[in-house]
């Protein structure tokens, strides 16, 4: 039982691990790209979304 409860908790810490490292990831690549390059990209998106969505 305790067995089982251990291979969770590190499977859970693994995770973890990985959303934190891929949050890094995010952020430098963020800060590298520039933030405005980035919002840019979003909003023609958002656009693209919207006249695909509209019509």
């Amino acid at each position: 039982m305790e067995d089982k409860f251990e291979k969770n908790f590190k499977i859970t810490l693994l995770v973890l691990l990985a959303i934190i490292t891929v949050s890094f990831v995010y952020i430098a690549y963020c800060i590298t790209m520039g933030f405005s390059e980035i919002s840019m990209k979003l909003f023609e998106l958002n656009g693209t979304l919207i006249n695909l969505l509209g019509g």
